[in-house]
């Protein structure tokens, strides 16, 4: 459950930083 946990936290970050090129935001 704990690494489950990180593997989600970390796959957000990734998906936030695609959305942030995609939009163009910093």
């Amino acid at each position: 459950v704990r690494l489950e946990r990180v593997y989600r936290s970390h796959i957000g970050g990734i998906h936030a930083v695609h959305q942030s090129e995609r939009y163009g935001h910093p």
